[in-house]
């Protein structure tokens, strides 16, 4: 079979298997793409409070929410079952669901109590923005750093 590839040197071979290699970290990358849409969504739906005149804004910002939970689920679905050792699926679900639902929401919940009472309710809008503004930052930045300063990913055995 006859491919259109660039050689690395005269092994033909080579370059296409750097090829598909390519092709395999473009899905890769693509395929955690639902993350950082929905990490803008939460983004957005937290720093449209920030210019709140009338409750009217309020249950418009709300629109975020849809799209950011949509896409938010799905995408920690598939990572968690990427991610977990063959056999542990169902344990690594439980334990997401509790750390992002259960104890995430509870501290949450108590912090933004804090910063209320410490900055009021604006600063509290501006601390919780500027944090997913780096976290989207940050997950940007997953992309784009060099393989060996990124985070390895864990190794699944073949299922048969």
């Amino acid at each position: 079979m006859n491919y259109p590839v660039t050689t690395l040197g005269s092994d033909a071979s080579f370059s296409i298997v750097c090829r598909h290699i390519g092709y395999a970290h473009t899905v890769m990358a693509v395929s955690e793409f639902p993350f950082l849409i929905a990490f803008v969504f939460f983004f957005f739906r937290i720093f449209v409070h920030l210019f709140v005149a009338t409750p009217t804004i309020v249950i418009a910002a709300q629109v975020f929410q849809g799209p950011s939970f949509g896409l938010f689920l799905p995408a920690w679905v598939h990572l968690l079952n990427r991610l977990s050792p063959c056999g542990a699926n169902t344990l690594a679900q439980t334990v997401g669901s509790v750390a992002t639902f259960g104890i995430g929401s509870m501290a949450g919940s108590a912090a933004g109590g804090y910063l209320i009472e410490w900055f009021g309710l604006r600063g509290m809008y501006i601390i919780t923005s500027g944090a997913m503004a780096l976290v989207v930052f940050a997950f940007v930045l997953l992309f784009v750093t060099p393989g060996w300063i990124a985070v390895p990913r864990a190794r699944r055995l073949v299922r048969g």
